[in-house]
């Protein structure tokens, strides 16, 4: 029987702790892994305190003010084709931290010094780089001194520079690379790596996890003094190479050459790509921490002297747009010249099955259907080909003036 408190004085609990505490566990024996002692209970301070704001490597002025696009402290990649301007693109990237100077004219830096790891280059392609950029950002000599002190550089051309072991753990050069940095007297903004492939492991673009295990050592650059981003350059798949039906290369996430592990594991991603109009498109295609696109809008640059890089003018692109219109005109001539060799080689074989349009242009595998239709019809229209029930027969064209008017 279930007795009723109805009528007596409501029981009473014991009001909350004003000093909560964590229980207290058991010591562990033994030295701890660094992911178990990495496990401890939330700080006070990450619920009652503003957290400090995010730096940022890179920032576009908005037309609300400026807007971070990539940060500090995460590990990035620049992806494209072969021949995209990846490496000009990241010593461009380089000088601009080093002096503060906005990259490719657009995106705001501040003076930073960088480590840069040049996986195909030796020391003479380096210095016809740098000093190509040098000119071209029309660096004063009190600059050029500036940024010298400000990048470390390293020629690797024919070098071993694997960063990862076959165990998945950092290498000799990947440690040794961290304690020489550790020991510079200065904080760093950025610390790069060109191209993945001479840096990655045997398996990083076939196995998920040695991908993983290989980010996870790029991460461990951003731990160095000023928490710097750690970038690395990569190519894209061949399917992401192939254009679509508008002619414009594909891209997404897959773009990457390799597991999905590359891109998943990278916090923010940017990639080149090269247009028929002869421009080199830069966008973002990976933001984690900042705006996403189409927030931030694909960039135009076109090559300088020497494989330099800069942004588009209004002329450039009216320049490449005329030579896209140019190029199109082209092949779509080429197209129809073959499509209509194609009609002449199946009528002559086949003429009596194909009593209409439709019918002829079905037994053609050239072109799309609109293209054969039009151009079967330009061919009627001229007097050199006739379609009736009878089938399809190929005719001489009466020679121009040949008809039987009065003058």
């Amino acid at each position: 029987m279930i007795e009723s408190n109805m009528g007596s004085a409501a029981p009473t609990r014991n009001p909350p702790s004003t000093a909560v505490r964590p229980p207290s566990g058991r010591p562990v024996s033994g030295a701890e892994p660094a992911a178990v002692a990495a496990l401890n209970w939330l700080p006070a301070q990450m619920l009652n305190t503003a957290p400090p704001p995010r730096k940022w490597l890179l920032e576009s002025q908005e037309r609300t003010g400026p807007c971070g696009v990539l940060p500090r402290g995460e590990v990035a990649a620049l992806i494209g084709a072969g021949g995209t301007s990846k490496t000009m693109a990241l010593i461009d990237l380089a000088v601009s931290v080093a002096l503060g100077l906005p990259w490719l004219g657009v995106y705001a830096t501040e003076p930073g010094y960088v480590a840069l790891n040049l996986g195909e280059e030796d020391s003479k392609e380096i210095w016809r780089r740098f000093y190509a950029v040098a000119e071209a950002h029309n660096l004063s000599t009190s600059d050029r001194e500036a940024a010298r002190v400000r990048l470390m550089v390293a020629p690797l051309a024919g070098l071993p520079a694997t960063l990862i072991s076959g165990a998945g753990e950092p290498s000799e050069i990947a440690t040794g690379l961290r304690q020489k940095l550790e020991a510079q007297p200065c904080e760093w903004s950025l610390v790069a790596f060109d191209p993945l492939s001479r840096f990655a492991g045997l398996d990083t673009e076939t196995n998920n996890n040695a991908a993983t295990a290989f980010v996870r050592v790029l991460e461990s650059f951003k731990t160095l003094p000023g928490a710097p981003t750690v970038a690395v350059s990569h190519h894209t798949s061949k399917a992401a190479r192939q254009p679509d039906s508008s002619g414009r290369m594909r891209s997404s996430g897959s773009a990457y050459r390799g597991v999905t592990g590359l891109h998943d594991g990278v916090r923010w991603a940017g990639e080149l790509t090269e247009s028929e109009q002869g421009t080199i498109e830069f966008k973002i295609t990976k933001s984690n921490y900042g705006p996403k696109a189409p927030t931030i809008e694909p960039l135009q640059l076109v090559r300088g002297p020497n494989g330099t890089l800069r942004k588009a003018s209004i002329d450039d692109l009216a320049e490449g747009a005329e030579r896209q219109g140019s190029k199109r005109a082209q092949k779509q001539s080429v197209k129809e010249e073959e499509i209509e060799e194609a009609v002449v080689a199946e009528v002559t074989k086949h003429g009596s099955r194909h009593t209409s349009k439709t019918k002829l242009q079905a037994a053609l595998s050239i072109g799309s259907k609109q293209d054969r239709l039009h151009v079967i019809g330009e061919m009627v229209e001229a007097g050199r080909l006739v379609i009736d029930d009878s089938g399809a027969r190929l005719l001489e064209p009466e020679p121009a003036g040949s008809g039987s008017g009065v003058n």
